[in-house]
């Protein structure tokens, strides 16, 4: 058998591996116990297996690049923070749409260009704020600009108060600035509009949509330079409803008396209308705060341990209610300034017939009895704002409005229950839970002024049992005692919640009440 040459064995060698050329060979560590292996540039050969290398790199790659890219996709926040730890406050900017011709919704450039620049121009005066207000709150801004490079939430395009109401519960949002783009006679006129979700588990008459100013006209206004105007306006006023949520009423007044003098609000009669409800609802607020001081003192006057000392409580009692009728003049002469703003806005009204309603609570039943002007002054308020919030379809104002306007009736029927009018106590009792019973439904994560509702209920069914027990009606006065037993039982249950009002004022007295309706029960023929 003849041999081949040792040229013939070079030849054939190159024959088999025609693909593997001087300098395409790289060294590899490819790990113990591998035979026949080969690394090139182009090919990896382990064996018989040969795979093209250029596939598998890039697979690599890509399976890198997708498993970092979930990685980053997944780190980012779906919700806006909502640590109860820490004050945040979120500002969500939604796109602004356009009405066309045919009266249906659609995506606008100008309105896109516009929202944008709204998110911008708010960040930036948020960033602006002092450094104390900055440590104090945490201001958050989101919009679509963000996609996929801080959040993963897709906003889109917001056109009416339900719209921005589910946009605020889906995204954690505490307020939500959106607005339409809608064709005029004389161009394009645009009016951005603010929806305020609730805060601290309260329903209020603050929630809802809230316009600052007028429309603006594009052909009659530089559209940026308006915006720019309003949205200085509406950044105090952020501010202030912000320290509102908070409790820090003081606060809240200075910043919107601040607000009040800008020139957007100076110029629009809506903007003013605005903003005088928020300083009508702060000095209400200290002037309540002010009453539970005065009640405070007038208690340990009562305890005191000497004289002197009880004197001296006393004379805070009468430095107390200055305050207090200072407070309530300036609420409503700010009530009264929104309300000439425009008579048709009910908030306005729910504001008046709040100042008139705490008057009357002062009051003692005899009191309320012989002078029924404050009571009388509230349902009036209340009835106007219900009928208006019902004619613009303003479910928020409306909730409000048929829930004071129960407050109001059961403060009628306690008059009538001390006059011993038992027949008109019962009829204003009734009105009461007319009015309350049936807001129970939209009140379910409220959680505050759900026990503030039940309350009021228990203590309606309650007194409606005793004058009921006062004329014999033995079954309807059973019937309204285990009514109230059952609903103050619900406030009780409240208490797992962890609100500091609901637990140590609203659920203690549910509980305390629950255990008289227990007895005037038990007792009952």
């Amino acid at each position: 058998m003849l041999r081949p040459s040792s040229t013939d064995k070079r030849k054939r060698a190159t024959d088999a591996i025609p693909k593997i050329q001087r300098g395409d060979v790289i060294i590899a560590d490819v790990g113990e116990g591998a035979s026949d292996v080969v690394v090139g540039k182009n090919i990896i050969k382990i064996g018989t297996l040969v795979v093209p290398a250029l596939p598998v790199i890039v697979a690599l790659i890509i399976f890198l690049l997708v498993g970092g890219g979930t990685a980053y996709y997944f780190s980012l926040p779906v919700k806006m923070p909502l640590n109860p730890k820490y004050p945040y406050f979120n500002v969500v900017v939604a796109d602004f749409g356009e009405i066309d011709q045919s009266g249906k919704a659609i995506e606008s450039a100008a309105g896109a260009g516009l929202s944008e620049f709204t998110f911008t121009t708010l960040k930036s005066t948020f960033k602006d704020l002092p450094q104390k207000v900055q440590d104090q709150f945490q201001l958050q801004v989101w919009h679509s600009s963000m996609y996929l490079k801080e959040m993963r939430y897709t906003i889109g395009r917001i056109a009416t108060e339900t719209e921005a109401q589910k946009l605020a519960q889906g995204i954690g949002a505490n307020i939500v600035v959106y607005g339409t783009f809608k064709p005029t006679g004389d161009g394009t006129s645009f009016t951005p509009e603010f929806y305020v979700a609730p805060l601290q588990n309260e329903a209020d008459e603050i929630i809802g949509k809230h316009n600052l100013g007028e429309a603006i006209t594009e052909t009659s206004l530089n559209l940026k330079t308006a915006m720019t105007e309003r949205l200085e306006l509406f950044s105090k006023f952020t501010l202030g409803v912000m320290y509102d949520g908070f409790g820090q009423n003081t606060r809240a007044l200075d910043i919107f008396k601040d607000a009040l003098t800008s020139s957007a609000a100076a110029q629009s009669s809506q903007g003013a209308q605005v903003i005088n409800f928020f300083i009508g609802r702060e000095n209400l607020f200290l002037a309540q705060a002010k009453i539970a001081l005065a009640e405070d003192y007038a208690l340990k006057a009562t305890t005191a341990a000497t004289p002197s000392e009880a004197d001296a409580f006393r004379a805070k009692v009468a430095e107390a209610n200055t305050q207090i009728e200072a407070y309530f003049a300036s609420a409503e002469t700010a009530y009264t300034a929104s309300r000439r703003a425009d008579d048709s806005y009910a908030r306005a009204h729910i504001g008046l017939g709040g100042v008139a309603l705490t008057r009357a609570n002062l009051q003692s039943p005899l009191e309320r009895f012989n002078d029924p002007q404050w009571i009388q002054r509230a349902v009036q308020e209340y009835s106007t704002a219900n009928d208006l919030a019902a004619r613009s379809n303003d479910a928020p104002t409306l909730l409000k409005a048929q829930l004071s306007l129960g407050n109001a009736s059961f403060l009628q029927g306690e008059s009538f229950l001390h006059q011993q009018d038992w027949k008109m106590a019962i009829a204003a009792f009734d009105r009461a839970i007319q009015f309350a019973e049936p807001q129970l439904p939209g009140l379910t994560e409220q959680y505050r002024m759900l026990g503030q509702t039940d309350l009021l209920l228990g203590n309606a069914y309650y007194e409606k049992g005793l004058a009921h027990a006062q004329v014999s009606e033995k079954e309807q006065s059973k019937a309204a005692y285990g009514k109230a037993v059952q609903i103050y039982s619900e406030c009780v249950k409240l208490k797992k919640y962890p609100d500091k009002i609901l637990q140590n004022v609203v659920v203690v007295t549910c509980e305390k009440y629950l255990t008289d309706v227990q007895k005037a029960l038990a007792s009952s023929p």
